[in-house]
């Protein structure tokens, strides 16, 4: 018997038209970097979706520090898109979506049209955004455009 995926009630999954779907498994494909490598999220995901009934599967590629454009040079990201994934989660370097460096900024941009559009072709996919800093950008180059949490926080979420 297959069980309703937002049963598990995982924020994360909780977009428009997302629950509709009945799966026994899901397959989740993680492309990121230390948010979800550190924070394990992959495994948490897998409890919360484990407590609603549906198991789950999950490959990742997610080195400290990683944006999208860089994700999207790299064959390791490459070759896990090609597993027959249900679900993709993308998140990007924690300093571009606020738009500090529109060179990084448009790179994602490009990334995510280019590289990753075609690949996940079909595919739910979420975007996974970060939380500000707790002292301000980690990166001294774009410190001045995120000089505490609070700004980080408001820009990058905005």
């Amino acid at each position: 018997e297959s069980s309703e995926l937002c049963s598990a009630g995982p924020a994360l999954l909780s977009s428009p038209g997302f629950c509709s779907h009945t799966l026994d498994t899901m397959h989740i494909a993680w492309i990121g970097n230390s948010y979800v490598y550190y924070h394990d999220l992959p495994l948490m995901l897998a409890g919360l979706l484990a407590a609603g009934g549906v198991s789950s599967s999950s490959g990742q590629v997610t080195p400290g520090g990683q944006r999208l454009a860089q994700h999207a040079a790299d064959p390791s990201v490459a070759a896990l898109l090609e597993q027959p994934w249900d679900v993709a989660v993308l998140q990007d370097n924690s300093a571009v979506p606020g738009g500090a460096d529109s060179g990084d900024r448009a790179a994602s941009e490009s990334a995510l049209r280019d590289f990753f559009a075609p690949r996940l072709a079909g595919r739910r996919v979420l975007l996974y955004g970060t939380w500000g800093h707790a002292a301000g950008c980690a990166y001294a180059r774009l410190r001045a455009r995120y000089p505490d949490y609070a700004t980080m926080q408001r820009l990058t979420t905005a």
